[in-house]
C-alpha cells in the first residue's frame, strides 16, 4: 500500500488544501478553502441521484466529502435534484405538465394561422409565442424543480381570467380559443404547484432543544424509501 510523501502532506497542510480519498465509485476529489458553486453542488447531487440515493443520502455523503460547505446551501441544491424514485411516481404529472405548455403554445400559434394572420415574413408568430411559459417549461423538462413555483405564479394570474370567461359563458359570448388557452394555462398553474410542493418537498432543519448539537437537515422520506 503506497503512502503519502510527509513532504507533500506538509505542503498540502500549509496551502489550505487536502485531499479527500472517498472508498466509493465516485470518483476522488480534491476539497479546498475555495467553496463550490451551486452548478457544481448540483453535477455531485445528480451523479449520486442516478445511483438511487434518496435526497438525504445525498446530502449526508455531500456533508461529510464537503464539511467546508455550508449544510443550508447544499440543501437548497440537493432539495430540486429528484431521486429516481420521485422521478417515477411524480412521472404522470410531470408529463402533463409538459403536455400542457406545449398545447398552450399550439393554441396560442394555430388560432391566426387559421384566420390567415400571418403573412409570409412576418414575425408576429414569434411575438405571440409565450417565452416565459416556453422558457420554464425546458427548465421543467431537464427537472430544473426551482422554476416551478415561478411558472405556477405566471399562469396562476389566468385564474381572474378564466373567471371572467365563465361570466361570459353565461351570457354565451365566450370566445372558445380564448377560454381554453386560460383553461390550460390554469392547469399548468395547477400542476406547477402540486409539483413544487410534492416532487419537491422542503426539508426541516432539526435543532437539539439543549443546544449541544449542531442543527441537522432532514429531507422527507422518499417515495418508497425510509428515513433511517
Amino acid at each position: 500500500m503506497s503512502t503519502w510523501p510527509r513532504e507533500a502532506f506538509v505542503d498540502n497542510v500549509m496551502s489550505g488544501r487536502a485531499c479527500v480519498l472517498v472508498a466509493s465509485k465516485f470518483r476522488v476529489v480534491c476539497a479546498t478553502s475555495q467553496r463550490m458553486n451551486a452548478k457544481k453542488i448540483r453535477e455531485l447531487a445528480e451523479e449520486r441521484a442516478g445511483f438511487g440515493y434518496s435526497r438525504q443520502h445525498i446530502f449526508d455523503e455531500l456533508i461529510m466529502q464537503y464539511p467546508g460547505e455550508k449544510p443550508e446551501q447544499l440543501a437548497k441544491v440537493v432539495r430540486y435534484v429528484p431521486s429516481q424514485a420521485a422521478r417515477s411516481q411524480f412521472k404522470p404529472y410531470h408529463q402533463a405538465l409538459l403536455a400542457c405548455i406545449i398545447g398552450y403554445g399550439v393554441l396560442q400559434l394555430i388560432r391566426p394561422l387559421l384566420a390567415g394572420e400571418f403573412d409570409s415574413g412576418s414575425w408576429t408568430s414569434f411575438r405571440l409565442m409565450p417565452f416565459a411559459t416556453i422558457f420554464l417549461g425546458i427548465a421543467v423538462f431537464r427537472y430544473r424543480g426551482e422554476v416551478l413555483p415561478w411558472l405556477a405564479f405566471i399562469n396562476g394570474l389566468t385564474a381572474f381570467a378564466v373567471l371572467n370567461d365563465l361570466s361570459e359563458l353565461a351570457k354565451g359570448s365566450v370566445d372558445p380559443w380564448e377560454f381554453g388557452q386560460h383553461l390550460l394555462s390554469l392547469a399548468i398553474a395547477g400542476l406547477a404547484w402540486y409539483l413544487s410542493v410534492h416532487m419537491y418537498p422542503k426539508y426541516t432543519v432539526d435543532k437539539d432543544p439543549l443546544g449541544n448539537a449542531p442543527p441537522r437537515i432532514l429531507f422527507p422520506p422518499e417515495p418508497g424509501m425510509y428515513r433511517m
